[in-house]
């Protein structure tokens, strides 16, 4: 069992043909997920796992300077990726939080890390992740409690085919929402590398920001009742009942500003709507789309 926060560096991911190679590109003469492992010692985090697929991990055992490799659990397969890879290490090393960074992120500095911590520390956050001007949330960033990954657990096991990464803050009472201002002064810092092009051109996903937006009561009582309806999913009136819900919950993310979070809970309620109401939910997730757009 761990006693302080545990580093989580998801590496299981694919990204075309580019995704073993992403990791294990050098940027400066060191592997770019080497990079990241440093940055969370440079935080104060000396416990740091990198959670992978079986086919990537002995080539990561022979770069990376990490606590462990651990391989996605077979017992989370009906998680999405990230998800899965965050979950198969919590199953494995206890500690009562965890602090999740892709594997792709080589220019991620120290000071996102531990001013991220803080931010959350301080408002007690069951899960906090960075926020660009735009409302799109930086999901696969995150500094999340145990209990919380667990409640989002439950959630997708009702949720099945609609469970996403996002589950986790919008299943947590307590989310946290902070600006890309408040970590860095480097916006190229939370850049993640998705082709070769993109290593000799990072940039910016949105405009930093200095707002915070804190989550806390109403978007997951929504959530819940839409997620607990679907229980007895064959049931017409019940789907109908939690797109309704899904689409309140969508409301209280984009008066706050989480654009992301609203348009994944829309994404939700179009899911289950039925044909006559699908076009209203179609146009607003459109709206979102554009909005969070950066050119």
């Amino acid at each position: 069992m761990a006693v302080g926060t545990v580093g989580v560096v998801l590496a299981g991911g694919k990204s075309g043909g580019f995704g073993l190679k992403k990791l294990v590109c050098k940027i400066s003469g060191k592997p770019a997920i080497a990079r990241i492992v440093d940055s969370f010692r440079g935080a104060g985090i000396t416990e740091v796992y990198v959670s992978t697929t079986r086919e990537y991990r002995e080539h990561l055992k022979a770069i990376v300077d990490a606590n462990g490799i651990i391989v996605d659990s077979s017992s989370a397969r009906h998680l999405p990726g990230p998800f899965r890879g965050l979950s198969s290490v919590a199953r494995e090393v206890y500690s009562p939080s965890y602090l999740v960074v892709p594997g792709d992120m080589p220019w991620l500095e120290s000071k996102v890390l531990s001013e991220l911590v803080r931010h959350a520390k301080s408002y007690q956050a069951q899960v906090a992740s960075p926020c660009w001007s735009q409302g799109l949330v930086e999901l696969t960033v995150m500094y999340v409690l145990h209990d919380s990954i667990k409640l989002a657990e439950k959630a997708c096991i009702i949720r099945r085919e609609v469970c996403k990464l996002s589950d986790i803050h919008r299943a947590s009472g307590k989310t946290l929402l902070v600006g890309v201002g408040l970590l860095t002064n480097n916006p190229h810092a939370l850049f993640s590398i998705s082709t070769p092009a993109d290593l000799k051109r990072p940039r910016a996903r949105g405009k930093p920001t200095t707002a915070v937006i804190k989550l806390e009561g109403d978007h997951t009582s929504y959530f819940w009742r839409a997620t607990l309806a679907l229980l007895d999913s064959h049931s017409r009136a019940r789907r109908a009942f939690a797109s309704s819900t899904y689409e309140l919950e969508s409301r209280i993310y984009y008066s706050k500003g989480a654009n992301n979070l609203a348009h994944h809970a829309l994404l939700d309620a179009l899911h289950f709507s039925d044909g006559r109401k699908r076009r209203p939910i179609e146009e607003a997730i459109e709206r979102l789309e554009r909005e969070m757009e950066w050119k």
